[in-house]
């Protein structure tokens, strides 16, 4: 038989209190587990969720990689291009040449100037090679390519000399010099102005005076060793010109100085080394010549002062006995012509020339001349 127990009123209710907390705080438990599982499910989908999108944006950039491909089948190379150097030949002008630079693609296609690539010269104001870089853009780009072309020397020699333009003359401590408005500044070269014809050395400045300028290491040595002259104001000189007193020739269009003989037109003269063109009386190779004061070789009849000379064709001045033309004169050891004398068995007329056939006083001469011995008027 089963026995029901009474509490006391206030066991009961603490009774009732212990059991109902036991019933919320499982109740709580339960809720926390709960969202717990939520929440990891939750994360597990967002996890998932990203993952995809990685996946996604990898397959995208893939793809993209891939029409890339398709579009750039060279791989940022210009492999299976040609490369052409429009115009030419080049000669050296002392400014940049830049000429247009032709792309062909693998296929044969052109390929276009700003759109596929660009061209970036050296800027190299030197003759020789000048080199080229082509750079890829577009389906090109991080493709390049190093060229060259070849730009003939000129200036080197006054006749090719290099017409100074696009620049101006600048002047420092050390002299005058040109410089391009481009980049650089004349120099090792011939350059021309106005008509006249300066040189710029190797440091760029503009020579004056004498020069001796050597052509090691041309084809032609036209000028080695041959003395070339510049006035003050740096134009080289051509033909006559007249330095420190004294005349000079300098052949045109080299511009070396001529000396010893030098034939202009029909005309002869002489260039001394140490003084110039000659002028008076020069002796030359043990012979002496007459030269008027233009420095023009005089031949023939000369007066000199109160004296008569003759001059062979040749120029030498004539000494001893010579005959021109039908009749004989005598010259003695200084080339003045003798007259009104007896010179051995023979007699000088008053104009010089020798007697014959005549009485000279109480003497006679013959058709040749000299002095019959014993022939008496």
């Amino acid at each position: 038989m089963k026995r029901l127990i009474m509490l006391p009123f206030t066991a009961a209710i603490a009774l009732a209190c212990a059991t109902g907390f036991a019933y919320a705080e499982e109740a709580v438990e339960q809720e926390v587990a709960a969202d717990d599982i939520v929440a990891s499910e939750q994360g597990l989908v967002e996890q998932n969720a990203v993952e995809e999108a990685d996946e996604a944006v990898v397959a995208q950039e893939a793809a993209a990689d891939e029409a890339d491909d398709a579009v750039q089948p060279l791989s940022n190379t210009f492999d299976g291009c040609s490369f052409y150097v429009e115009g030419g030949p080049f000669y050296f002008t002392g400014n940049p040449e830049t000429p247009i630079i032709s792309v062909e693609g693998p296929g044969g296609e052109e390929l276009v100037n700003g759109k596929d690539f660009e061209v970036e010269y050296s800027m190299d104001l030197g003759p020789g090679d000048v080199y080229y870089r082509v750079i890829g853009l577009g389906s090109y780009e991080g493709a390049s390519y190093e060229g060259y072309f070849y730009v003939i020397p000129t200036g080197t020699y006054p006749w090719d000399a290099i017409e100074l333009e696009n620049g101006k003359w600048l002047k420092n401590s050390k002299g005058w010099w040109y410089r391009y408005d481009t980049s650089g500044w004349a120099c090792g070269i011939f350059a021309s102005e106005n008509g006249k014809i300066y040189y710029f050395n190797d440091a760029g400045y503009m020579v004056t005076g004498w020069q001796t300028l050597n052509y090691s290491g041309n084809d032609y040595m036209i000028l080695e060793g041959g003395d070339i002259y510049f006035a003050s104001n740096g134009a080289m000189q051509f033909r006559w010109s007249k330095i420190g007193g004294k005349w000079f020739y300098f052949d045109w269009p080299t511009g070396v100085v001529q000396y010893d003989w030098l034939r202009i037109d029909s005309n002869w003269y002489y260039i001394d080394y140490n003084k110039g063109m000659l002028t008076g009386w020069s002796k030359i190779g043990g012979k002496w010549y007459y030269f008027n004061k233009s420095g023009v070789m005089k031949t023939g009849w000369l007066k000199s002062g109160s004296n008569w000379y003759y001059l062979k064709s040749s120029g030498a001045m004539v000494t001893g006995w010579y005959q021109v033309g039908s009749k004989w004169y005598y010259f003695n050891s200084s080339g003045v012509m003798q007259a009104n004398k007896w010179v051995g068995n023979y007699y000088l007329t008053s104009s010089g020339a020798m007697a014959t056939n005549t009485w000279i006083g109480n003497y006679y001469v013959g058709a040749d001349g000299k002095w019959v011995k014993g022939k008496t008027k």
